[in-house]
């Protein structure tokens, strides 16, 4: 996970300095060359890419992760916890809807297949995976906001439940569109495949009613791979809603990192940068917990994997003690005195990584994007430093 979290902190770094401009030009306003020369010494700008990698890495061990270029005062820790809330109850709450809505329509067309219940999912699910969350952010906006539910805005503390409801729902409906039609689409499968087992025409044939047969054979059997893609789902969500909040100007992280990629505010980038992909790898990894307590056959597969690769460790061991003490000529009652070697586990992977092909070429092809990371700022032919932001974001003239 650290390893990770570094190289993408790395890759973003780098990749950060090749955008064009740089923090002083990022406003509208033109600034002197004197005070421009002053940000840059303040902020350290002045100084190699690698310099400033090795004090941001030095400040990012002592926890501090920076302060913002564009508002003097605020540092990326209280970015963080201020706006972070918003993002993660808008996630929660369309990851919650998605999954209900979805498992709810997935088991209703998978028990009507053939019938306007199921073409009905079928049209939900295609919509939803077709058309992308903020152009249904922007339908929901044109044609049903600006009565009961307002165009923009977020709740706030204080709010009854019904007021709530009415900043949060079309925020949440558009956030979960893609999570409805994902789910229903799995789910719905993976119900016609669990009712075509034998111990569900047992259940039937036992009397059993179908909430019966849904409740206790059907739920568990088929969520299965509901699981495994609802991590990704509630990471994608919580730190990938940049667009829902930006046009219900809803107050979250994702807003704010669009507004300092624009504002060319390097700490926030890297924080919030850093902070999501912790979020996606966390997620990540419960995913593979929560996978092996629903499933008993996962669980049993790791532990027969485990003990596949205890014997197999015993075997190699038992192998290479066997061949070395006929190379150099000792006995079988001698050889039970001496130590049988072993091997760590840096060696073990080192060896299972040589074998791999794929392994191999995925590694190159990473040590290789690490380095052009590095080095781009300086074999790239282009001085984006010395451009003027304000031409380049200029329309076309008339």
């Amino acid at each position: 996970m650290i390893v990770t979290l570094w190289i993408i902190l790395t890759a973003t770094f780098f990749l950060m300095y090749t955008m064009p401009g740089d923090p002083t030009q990022a406003s509208s306003k033109v600034l002197p060359e004197a005070v421009e020369k002053n940000l840059k010494a303040k902020w350290g700008l002045d100084k190699p890419v690698t310099e400033q990698y090795v004090i941001y890495l030095k400040n990012l061990f002592q926890g501090n992760m920076g302060e913002s270029y564009t508002t003097p005062g605020l540092t990326a820790n209280q970015v963080i916890g201020e706006r972070f809330p918003a993002s993660l109850r808008l996630g929660i709450q369309a990851v919650i809807v998605g999954l209900i809505l979805g498992i709810i329509l997935g088991v209703l067309a998978a028990f009507n297949r053939g019938k306007w219940i199921d073409f009905i999912t079928i049209f939900i699910a295609i919509l939803g995976v077709s058309i992308p969350s903020f152009v249904f952010a922007a339908l929901l906006q044109k044609y049903v906001a600006g009565g009961y539910f307002p165009i923009v805005g977020w709740s706030t503390a204080g709010m009854s439940i019904p007021e709530i409801f009415q900043y949060t729902a079309l925020p949440t409906l558009s956030a979960a569109i893609s999570g409805i039609a994902t789910y229903s689409r799995y789910m719905r499968s993976s119900v016609l495949d669990v009712l075509g087992s034998d111990y569900i025409l047992l259940a039937k044939s036992k009397g059993l009613s179908k909430f019966q047969i849904i409740k206790r054979h059907i739920m568990r059997n088929a969520i299965t791979p509901i699981i495994s893609i609802v991590a990704p789902q509630v990471a994608s969500i919580v730190t990938g809603s940049f667009v829902i909040e930006r046009i219900f100007s809803v107050p979250g992280l994702g807003r704010y990192y669009v507004d300092s990629v624009n504002g060319r505010d390097y700490p926030m980038i890297l924080a919030t940068t850093l902070f999501f992909s912790m979020i996606f790898i966390v997620c990540m990894v419960g995913m593979d917990i929560l996978y092996a307590i629903v499933d008993p056959r996962v669980r049993k597969s790791i532990i027969e994997g485990k003990e596949r690769r205890e014997h197999k460790v015993t075997e190699e061991k038992d192998l290479m003690t066997e061949e070395m003490f006929q190379c150099v000529g000792i006995d079988e009652q001698s050889s039970e005195t001496l130590v049988r070697p072993s091997i760590s586990y840096w060696q073990d992977a080192i060896r299972r990584l040589k074998k791999n092909k794929v392994a191999m070429i995925s590694l190159v092809f990473l040590i290789f994007m690490i380095l052009m990371c590095i080095f781009a700022p300086y074999i790239y032919p282009h001085a984006y430093n010395e451009q003027n932001i304000e031409f380049v974001n200029q329309g076309p003239i008339k």
